[in-house]
């Protein structure tokens, strides 16, 4: 998927049209809120005050006109929340897509607070104000008629001095989107350096450094802080100066309107006066909020685009041949200048197995990664001539991944897996014998501290072996095991239909030759292949 900006054709596009036409009708029947007050007192002048009837009539059509705009209004927020409700949907669908195919070198936590921390800000300062925007239009519109039908002249100089408050907004779009990306890069450093003083708590503590990095966390809240003042206080001079632009807009028409009055000009009364000063005033208004809400939504033009993404889920053509090979030609590989893999090759043919050992830290690790398209490398690696796709392989490593549930949830993945396969995987690695026949049902905690290290390792491993791939690429998968269950998992391995590459410091060598397992060692950035 390319780039997405979120802009009002994007929300067009996530809102269903009926709700677009019922949202647009509400709106506009509210928008009559904002004139009734002026019609009701412009109109007060023209009751007969001894006629009760006409009194009670009055009062009856004032009520009843009260009721059906408040009633409207209610349903517009109603609606609103809705929307506002499917468009924070597909908003943290994108982010979170993006986050997840874009965000390799990025912490989990720092991900999900980039999520919830733009969502939310996108949610008020854009959602909300577009949607409130367009009732405001609508209530400018409304002002506007009853400005115009009361006295066309007087009216219409009303609206072309109203029209003079937009001026302040476009003067600071520029100025306030400037301040809020220098915010957004401070508050950026200032999470860093939490982030690092905890991670580094104890090294803190045992170099006796604390003072200074808390003097350095002080400057950076300090400049943090003050860049978020700067930004409020650029939205505050905007709005004092669309303040002093409503003030002349909302008094010199007065003036205006007595003058034509003393002369006799354009049939101006003091009811035309009143009934404009207070629709008038709502138009004023209402630009005024236009003008804010326009300032806040530029406030977000650099946090609504979502990085594109792709997911590579489609397995290769070689998925399909008979006999697959997997090839890696040249690949090199580096990091902060110091070479890790330095063009290395390797052929290994269908179910050809092998173990890579070395010294730890020597790159056994990242030679998995790069054939699991984890890393950027140089060279070539391919699966049957074709480029290898994710849904080739299966990678377990020894960091287990498991979440909060069952273990039918932890080994399906919330795919449709019968629990006999499970089950009779399961028992291949010893976990029914450990955990028992309803193991699938058992809960794992948040971190699985209900678990062992071993027993993870072996789920793992399930969650593996029930999906029957043409690659296993497996990361010191029995570290945590004793010699005998060391020793039975790597039976099962050996007899896997499938090529595996396994990175391992404890082996079983007699066990390894017995199954025609062939041992290489990386050193200086090459494979080199033990006798």
């Amino acid at each position: 998927m390319k780039s997405q900006r979120i802009n009002f054709r994007w929300i067009l596009k996530h809102i269903p049209v009926y709700l677009q036409l019922i949202f647009l009708v509400l709106s506009a029947i509210s928008a009559f809120e904002g004139v009734l007050n002026a019609v009701l007192f412009g109109q007060l002048t023209n009751v007969n005050y001894s006629n009760v009837d006409h009194i009670y009539q009055f009062i009856g059509l004032a009520f009843a006109a009260y009721l059906i705009v408040y009633t409207s209004m209610l349903l517009f927020y109603l609606v609103q929340n809705k929307i506002v409700m499917l468009l924070n949907v597909a908003l943290k669908e994108e982010y979170f897509s993006s986050k997840f195919a874009n965000s390799k070198k990025t912490s989990s936590s720092d991900a999900i607070n980039s999520i919830v921390g733009t969502a939310k800000e996108i949610e008020q300062k854009y959602f909300y104000g577009i949607t409130d925007v367009i009732q405001f239009i609508f209530n400018v519109v409304a002002s506007a008629v009853v400005v115009v039908e009361t006295n066309i002249v007087l009216g219409i100089i009303y609206l072309i001095l109203s029209a003079l408050t937009l001026i302040p907004s476009y003067i600071g779009k520029k100025r306030m989107a400037n301040k809020t990306e220098l915010w957004n890069h401070s508050n950026s450093q200032l999470v860093q350096v939490m982030k690092d003083i905890f991670e580094g708590r104890l090294e803190i503590i045992n170099f006796g450094v604390r003072h200074l990095f808390f003097k350095h966390f002080d400057h950076v809240l300090f400049e943090e802080e003050d860049k978020y003042r700067q930004m409020n206080n650029c939205q505050f001079y905007v709005q004092f100066i669309a303040w002093l632009i409503s003030l002349v807009t909302l008094l010199l028409p007065i003036f205006i309107g007595l003058v034509f009055m003393q002369k006799g000009l354009f049939n101006v009364t003091v009811a035309a006066i009143i009934t404009l000063s207070l629709s008038a005033d709502r138009v004023v208004g209402y630009l005024r909020t236009i003008a804010l809400y326009q300032t806040q939504m530029h406030s977000t033009d650099t946090i609504r685009e979502v990085n594109g993404y792709h997911f590579d889920e489609k397995a290769s053509e070689s998925a399909a041949t008979n006999h697959p090979v997997l090839q890696i030609k040249n690949l090199s590989f580096a990091y902060n200048n110091k070479k890790i893999l330095d063009k290395l090759n390797l052929t290994l043919h269908d179910q050809e197995k092998i173990i890579i050992t070395g010294a730890s830290g020597i790159g056994k690790s990242t030679l998995l990664n790069c054939v699991a398209n984890n890393l950027k490398y140089d060279g070539q690696i391919t699966f049957n001539d074709q480029p290898i796709a994710s849904n080739d392989f299966i990678k377990i490593s020894q960091k287990v991944w498991l979440f909060q549930g069952t273990v039918r949830e932890n080994l399906n993945l919330l795919q449709n897996i019968s629990d006999e396969k499970m089950l009779k995987e399961a028992e291949k690695v010893g976990l029914v014998k450990e955990l028992g026949n309803n193991l699938l049902d058992k809960k794992i905690s948040s971190d699985a501290s209900n678990l062992s290290g071993g027993q993870a390792q072996r789920l793992a491993l399930v969650r593996g072996l029930i999906r029957s791939k043409k690659i296993y690429l497996l990361d010191e998968v029995c570290s945590n095991l004793d010699q005998k269950n060391s020793d039975a998992i790597h039976q099962i391995i050996y007899q896997l239909p499938a090529t595996v590459i396994e990175i391992a410091h404890n082996y079983n060598p007699e066990l390894a030759r017995e199954n025609n397992v062939q041992v290489y060692k990386l050193v200086n950035g090459k494979l080199e292949k033990e006798a």
